[in-house]
Order: structure tokens, then C-alpha cells, then sequence
């Protein structure tokens, strides 16, 4: 259901493609010449409706097929397996393809700096120890108890357009939002620009210093 694995490791070219054995995902070529569009909401990080559909289960099955339709999902990448060999791997995966991006982009609109940083690092450790084999060691559990409280304030609905393989979002929505352009844009005056002087000159104090030293070498 979260994905379609075609030939698997009995993929042993490189140019090899596979197109009736898809079940959901169209070649691009083929897709509607019309964009179809979907809103995808999340709680706490989770999908919770799709199009109006609550069920976990038909959210995904929905997905596929309406981004299967639309040319997306299909994956054709090369995998270094535990020991390290190389294999060609053919996957089709809509659903996953559209909610991951989608769930990003709202993590992007409700997570701070520093959250965002350390949790690209974290889903990189998870993905790898999950990915060899290591589902019961105890870092993992440690790594979901950090993603799982990075999830609080994932909230809203993001709005897509599916075109040709291409998923474009078209409106953001979230009460948990810190997207502030009354405070960012110079245009407003959100906050006096010129408060900046002390930082910059705090900031650039060890590059000065750095400057000085090698122009004396």
C-alpha cells in the first residue's frame, strides 16, 4: 500500500524500464493535460484528511491513484545495500511521494531554525538505523521521542496542484504558523533595520581578526 517494489535487486541494468508492471504511477507523457488538486491536512504532524477523507487507509489508496494518475511517484535509484553493494532499485510510490513533500513544507512553516536543522539530521540517523536492520535499538526510541515532540505544532492544510509528474503547492494554512511578514518584509518596518549594526559588528569581530592575521603572514 505505502509502495511498489518492481524487480527489486533482479534489476541488473541500467536502462531497463518496466512501465506495464506499474500499478499506479502513469509515464508522464500520459498524464492529464489538466492539473488535478488535493488538500491535505495534518495534525500534529499526521495526515488526518485528505479531499475529505479521514480514513488512513483511503487517504493513501486515494493518493495513489490520483497521483499515479498525474505521472508522480515513480522511482528509479541506486541503493549501497548494508554491505555496502550497489543495486538498481525501481519503486512507485504517489501517496508517499505527495504527503512526505507536503509534510515538509509545513514543517518548514511551523518548526524554528534550529528545529528544522537538527531534525534533517535525525531523519537522516533514523532512515539509516531503520534501513539496517536496527528497529530495536534503544537509540531509536530516543530518536522518536525528539521527532515525536517536534510534531506538536505541525498543524494546517497545505494545498496542491498535481501536473505531469510535478507537485506544486498553491496555499499554506496553519494556526501554528511563524510565518510573520509584518516582521520580516523592510517594506513594513516590522522592526527597526538599524538594530542590526551591533549584531553585525559583534558577529564579524573573529573574521576581522582572522583578516588581520593573514594579511600580516
Amino acid at each position: 500500500m505505502w509502495s511498489h517494489s518492481i524487480g527489486s535487486g533482479q534489476v541488473e541494468d541500467l536502462h531497463s524500464h518496466y512501465p506495464k508492471d506499474y500499478l499506479w504511477v502513469v509515464p508522464v507523457e500520459r498524464a492529464p493535460d489538466k492539473p488535478k488538486e488535493a488538500a491535505i491536512t495534518f495534525e500534529k504532524g499526521v495526515p488526518t484528511e485528505v479531499d475529505g477523507i479521514k480514513n488512513p487507509v483511503e487517504i493513501i489508496s486515494h493518493l495513489n491513484r490520483l497521483g499515479g494518475e498525474c505521472g508522480i511517484g515513480g522511482l528509479d535509484i541506486l541503493e549501497d545495500g548494508i554491505i555496502g553493494l550497489k543495486s538498481r532499485e525501481l519503486y512507485e510510490a504517489p501517496a508517499a511521494t505527495i504527503l512526505l513533500k507536503t509534510h515538509a513544507d509545513l514543517e518548514h512553516l511551523t518548526l524554528t531554525k534550529e528545529q528544522l536543522r537538527l531534525k534533517h539530521e535525525v531523519d537522516r540517523i533514523w532512515a539509516d538505523m531503520v534501513y539496517h536492520a536496527m528497529w530495536f535499538q534503544p537509540l531509536r526510541r530516543d530518536l522518536d521521542a525528539f521527532i515525536d515532540s517536534t510534531q506538536e505544532y505541525v498543524n494546517g492544510t497545505t494545498y496542491i496542484k498535481l501536473y505531469k509528474g510535478k507537485i506544486e503547492i498553491i496555499r499554506r494554512e496553519s494556526g501554528d504558523s511563524l510565518f510573520a511578514p509584518e516582521l520580516r518584509s523592510v517594506k513594513k518596518g516590522g522592526f527597526d533595520q538599524r538594530q542590526s549594526t551591533g549584531a553585525v559588528n559583534v558577529y564579524s569581530i573573529p573574521y576581522r581578526l582572522y583578516g588581520r592575521r593573514r594579511k600580516q603572514t
